[in-house]
């Protein structure tokens, strides 16, 4: 983790979900919502080029659809102070017949009071 970005590395891409031990932790007194946003739609990308496999974001066990490029999702209801952490998982789609290479993507998650 570096000012708040950290840096999630998938592994060989291969179809299904990706063995990834990442939790993202909210601290908060009231509900509050997710707002999830990708910079490739939801698919990793190689490079600059036009090669992408898709992939499904869930947090929590809410998964989160990336194909417009971001969505939102909600806490539960919460009195007091809440303590949250939330499995972060990716579902890879089938890589096969794509190009060798690093495939990437810029997910921001925004933390809102609702």
């Amino acid at each position: 983790m570096n000012n708040g970005q950290a840096l999630v590395d998938l592994g060989q891409l291969e179809e299904g979900l990706a063995q990834v031990p990442l939790q993202l932790r909210v601290q908060s007194t009231r509900r509050y919502s997710l707002n999830v946003q990708s910079r490739n739609n939801g698919r990793l990308r190689l490079g600059s080029t036009e090669w992408y496999v898709p992939y499904q974001l869930s947090l929590g066990g809410q998964s989160a659809a990336l194909g417009t490029g971001q969505a939102d999702i909600s806490s539960p209801p919460t009195n007091g102070l809440t303590r949250s952490s939330l499995p972060v998982q990716f579902r890879i789609s089938d890589p096969s017949g794509q190009r060798a290479g690093v495939y990437s993507d810029v997910i921001t998650i925004s933390v809102a009071p609702q």
